[in-house]
């Protein structure tokens, strides 16, 4: 497909962008992000990041937003959706040629373009567009995961953010759960894509706290005003969460769930191996200009890094070869001085020979290491090969060859003009690592920076050993390695058949310095979760078994299995063996719903959305896709919906409630007396294994599970005071209405009161719709009735210092009062008694895995409130402190206090 209208989904952690074009900017308002909240949830390294933003058009007529998203190279996207109109649509992971083709259908038809836009460094895109109607509002959400690599020293989470516009509320939080005491945490200030040498403070907008030793959470907002400060486009820039565990020389921790394990290995107390380090350094006429000034002063940086204890060597090359010497020299001060010298005198002029220099490279430094040393080649090269043998293939054959001694080969492709593809391959066929070296004023820094990751070698031939019959073989990733640097992690992932023999069977093999054999201890093992103290309460049979998800650790060993066979798929030459390889990556995909270069992510909207998707450039190497496809009617609700499912029209709830479900219709075996309910005995039901001739026992066979029939859709609230969220549920009565929030003397705001239902919905049991009226002045202006079962578009209203959000979570609605600064009017109903109050949280600690939190609030002229919370997440992301019964009673915000008697 042309690249001009391919739609890509690539993926970086979490750059969010929103966008619009628009013809006539005098008469069509710019969609509006009022909502961007990234929650990160860390676990044992493995990170799961979802990104919530929501957009209102504000303007009278239809215009288009772009829901635009950057993730790292090293992400997986898991799953996205939007809601729109109170529908939901989700993607779907599929092969990237069928939803190729899908794509293409719907585009013949005229509803989807493509558009070329830039990326940043080392990531990938997504990025959809659609129109949203006057007044409506869209929510997107978007799910990756990645694991997060150890660099220099400390795990790193960067969190990319740019809506291009002042968001009314904007939160990042980021919580980090190890098995490990966490011996560091930082938050350095907001980063751009260029990197500097200056050292990173603190991020002073950044909360910390520490739950535990092992739990860590972090929270980041920034009010309108705040965030104007920084730019009038609001806030821009890379989120960074730096970290690491405490360590000790032994052999890593080994975490077990459900029958998968991951193994960690990352030993302290080692002392670095003598290294033998040869530099192969273009300086063909490409070269010429800034990139020469850019590889002098990085290879001055890095000259000034090597240890005394390593030998080095300098080969510049064109077409011809220029040595500094012709063999290993010792890094003493005088050489180092000498050796800056040669890079400082050297020009860039003629072709390119990539063989000559690789393959006289690899010879000295085989002739001259000894096995007591660490030897290492690093290449760079701006272009491709040009002179002598200039066939890829050839090359990388004659690389192979002149390797004899297993040297691990960096390879470094400075520029557009480097032949990615080919340096990934030197690296991934000789135990190296491949990177791009981008042409921008940092370009030194990069190059630098790359080194200091491999500038100490702890051990080199580590093999994992576990005892025979422990694992599944054909599940365990790489187990055998060829270097260790210090400051990085080696993780091997599997299957495990017996728990105790993996308990009894771990050993690592390795060389350390002087070739001496590395002696370390046995690790830890981490069974997740822990065994519970108690055998857990036997449920109630269900007619119809759910499917099983894969838990955390098995999505981390899919990850992983995943990414190295997308490493080894870089290194192959023959056809059949990718073509196997893709299979076996294209299963896995589908199977774990990650979508990687070879699935792409499909969305199905209504026609009238009219979306455009935009693909990406991503320096013409193919990557994973974004189709969006569109269904070739609309939706309708009412005798379609019954002619497809064969139930009448009245019990039916509509499609964009039950998402992907086929409609249930509850039904009560046991009729509708309530004394024959409370006559039955639930221990007996749920325990009983064998047939009885109870007619209870036989009905319930076939019957739906009654816990459907107990939900209840009436209002949840969430109250921000002084930046702490509190949520609490009421039990409001039914055929009642209640006073949610009043302002007294009415004068530009808002009233809201909650009606509950006169009759039972048969689904829902009982529900509520909400009542909204919006004053300007005395009079009203507007009355919005919010209602749990039908469609609508989430609404919001601000009075002084208040600000009310009423969206739908699933069939339940949910009020979001922001409640910040002194209040001057008077309020009456349930939420009044948050005005004017202040709280704040005086300690968080962990009980039994949950998160507490001891609360204090106080209100001018009563007494200090004090009570405990337990912190919870709702479906839609967000996060508070749950108030239980006595805490909401202590708050004197009972219901019966707030009922509105006729």
């Amino acid at each position: 497909m042309d690249e001009t209208v391919r739609i890509g989904i690539l993926l970086m952690i979490g750059f969010v962008t929103f966008g619009q074009e628009v013809a006539e900017k005098n008469t069509i308002q710019k969609p509006r992000i009022y909502f961007l909240h990234v929650n990160s949830e860390i676990k044992y390294r493995f990170s799961k990041t979802v990104i919530t933003s929501k957009v209102v058009n504000p303007g009278k007529e239809a215009s288009e937003t772009v829901f635009d998203v950057t993730l790292p190279n090293e992400a997986f996207m898991t799953s996205f959706k939007m809601i729109i109109n109170g529908t939901e649509y989700k993607g779907e992971v599929k092969e990237k040629e069928q939803a190729k083709q899908e794509y293409d259908a719907a585009r013949s038809r005229g509803q989807s373009a493509g558009h070329i836009v830039a990326k940043p460094r080392d990531s990938n895109k997504f990025q959809i567009q659609i129109n949203v109607a006057a007044a409506e509002k869209v929510t997107f959400e978007l799910t990756y995961r990645e694991l997060l690599r150890r660099r220099t020293g400390k795990y790193e989470q960067l969190i990319y953010i740019n809506p291009g516009q002042i968001v009314d509320d904007f939160r990042v939080d980021v919580s980090i759960e190890e098995y490990r005491n966490i011996t560091s945490v930082h938050v350095p200030p907001l980063r751009n894509d260029i990197l500097t040498d200056d050292t990173e403070g603190k991020n002073k907008d950044a909360e910390i706290v520490r739950l535990s030793p092992t739990q860590v959470k972090i929270s980041y907002s920034l009010t309108k005003s705040q965030q104007e400060i920084l730019s009038e486009q609001g806030i821009s820039g890379q989120f960074v969460v730096q970290y690491d565990v405490e360590r000790e020389k032994n052999s890593g921790e080994v975490m077990v769930m459900d029958g998968y394990f991951v193994h960690f290995l990352a030993p302290d107390g080692l002392d670095p191996m003598p290294m033998d380090i040869v530099f192969i350094l273009d300086r063909s006429g490409s070269m010429s200009g800034t990139k020469m000034k850019q590889l002098q002063e990085s290879m001055l940086k890095i000259l000034n890094e090597i240890s005394e204890n390593d030998r080095f060597m300098l080969v510049a090359f064109d077409n011809k070869l220029k040595f500094w010497r012709r063999e290993l020299a010792q890094a003493t001060t005088a050489n180092i001085a000498e050796a800056k010298q040669f890079i400082q005198n050297t020009g860039a002029e003629g072709s390119t020979d990539i063989n000559l220099a690789m393959t006289e490279g690899l010879k000295l430094l085989s002739q001259n290491t000894q096995e007591s040393r660490a030897p290492v080649l690093v290449f760079l090269t701006d272009g491709q090969p040009t002179s002598g043998v200039t066939n890829t293939n050839k090359i990388l054959e004659n690389i192979r060859k002149f390797n004899e001694v297993d040297i691990p080969i960096f390879s470094l492709a400075f520029g557009q003009g480097a032949d990615f593809d080919f340096t990934k391959k030197v690296a991934a066929q000789n135990d190296g690592l491949g990177k791009r070296i981008y042409e921008d004023s940092d370009a030194a820094l990069q190059i630098a920076g790359f080194y200091q990751e491999i500038s100490a070698v702890l051990m080199r031939n580590i093999s994992f050993k576990y005892v025979d019959g422990t694992l599944n073989e054909s599940t365990v990733t790489q187990t055998d390695f060829n270097t260790y640097f210090k400051g990085s992690e080696l993780v091997v992932a599997g299957k495990v058949e017996d728990m105790t023999k993996l308990q009894d069977g771990v050993d690592i093999y390795a060389r350390g310095v002087n070739s001496e054999k590395v002696a370390l201890r046995r690790p830890l093992i981490c069974v997740l979760p822990p065994p519970r103290p108690f055998p857990p309460i036997i449920p109630a049979p269900s007619p119809q078994p759910q499917p099983k998800h894969p838990n955390m650790m098995e999505n981390l060993w899919a990850y992983l299995t995943i990414k190295q066979l997308l490493r080894t798929k870089d290194g192959l030459d023959d056809k059949d063996e990718i073509k196997n390889i893709e299979k076996k990556i294209l299963d896995m995909s589908l199977k774990y719903q990650f979508v990687t270069p070879l699935t792409s992510m499909v969305v199905t909207l209504p026609d009238d959305s009219k979306p455009n998707l935009k693909s990406v450039n991503t320096d013409d190497v193919p990557q994973s896709e974004s189709f969006l496809t569109l269904p070739s009617r609309k939706y309708s609700i009412g005798g379609a919906i019954q002619g497809m499912y064969g139930l009448p029209g009245r019990n039916m709830m509509p499609p964009a409630l039950l998402g992907n479900r086929s409609p249930q219709i509850s039904f009560d075996p046991f009729g509708a007396s309530m004394s024959r309910r409370r006559n039955f005995n639930r221990r007996n039901y749920r325990t009983s294994t064998t047939t009885t001739h109870s007619p209870l026992s036989t009905i319930s066979q076939v019957s739906t599970p009654r816990p459907a029939m107990k939900r209840q859709a009436l209002p949840s609230f969430i109250v921000q005071v002084s930046k702490v969220n509190m949520c609490f549920d009421l039990s409001l009565k039914k055929s009642k209405t209640y006073n949610i929030i009043k302002m007294l003397k009415q004068r530009n705001g808002c009233a809201m009161l909650a009606n509950t239902a006169s009759k039972q919905n048969r689904a829902l049991k009982m529900f509520a719709s909400l009542k909204v009226e919006k004053f300007k002045g005395k009079k009203i202006q507007e009355t919005i009735n919010v209602d749990a079962i039908k469609n609508f578009a989430s609404l919001q209203c601000d009075m002084e210092g208040i600000k009310l959000d009423v969206e739908k979570d699933q069939h339940r609605l949910r009020v979001k009062a922001e409640i910040h600064g002194r209040q001057r009017k008077q309020y009456d109903g349930i939420l009044s008694h948050f005005v004017n109050m202040k709280c704040k949280i005086v300690r968080q600690f962990s009980r039994k895995g949950k998160i507490m939190a001891k609360v204090k609030c106080r209100r001018r002229g009563r007494p200090t409130l004090k009570f405990k919370a337990i912190q919870k997440t709702s479906s839609s992301g967000d996060s508070c402190w749950f108030l239980n019964k006595r805490m909401v009673s202590s708050l004197n915000i009972s219901p019966t206090n707030y009922e509105i008697t006729p």
